[in-house]
């Protein structure tokens, strides 16, 4: 797969390592997990997040955050979640203009 427009898109990349959490990116087995974000999903995405880690302990989970902006404080509930459960997360900030002409609604947004 070409991954060339995507990587184009993203602006900056924030790895954020739970406390007691062992990097996980490059492991074989390892389920990486993305959402695309904006600051109003923050808080369902992170319940998500808990229920997916919770339900699976025995899995190597790498949780992608995709964003075009997020609030300091949400970046900090980021953080603070990752520390909790022991989670390894991404944050991409993306430059939206990529996703510009694509269709979106009310319920689907450019997020989305």
């Amino acid at each position: 797969m070409d991954y060339t427009i995507l990587n184009r898109a993203v602006k900056r990349r924030q790895h954020m390592l739970g406390k007691g959490s062992k990097v996980l990116t490059d492991a074989a087995d390892a389920l990486h997990i993305a959402y695309g974000i904006d600051n109003a999903f923050v808080e369902p995405m992170g319940v998500a997040m808990v229920s997916i880690v919770e339900n699976n302990p025995a899995e190597k989970i790498v949780f992608h955050v995709l964003t075009e902006s997020i609030e300091p404080e949400n970046i900090e509930k980021l953080q603070q979640l990752a520390d909790r459960y022991s989670m390894e997360l991404y944050l991409h900030l993306i430059d939206g203009a990529i996703f510009d002409e694509l269709p979106s609604t009310e319920h689907f947004t450019k997020a989305t």
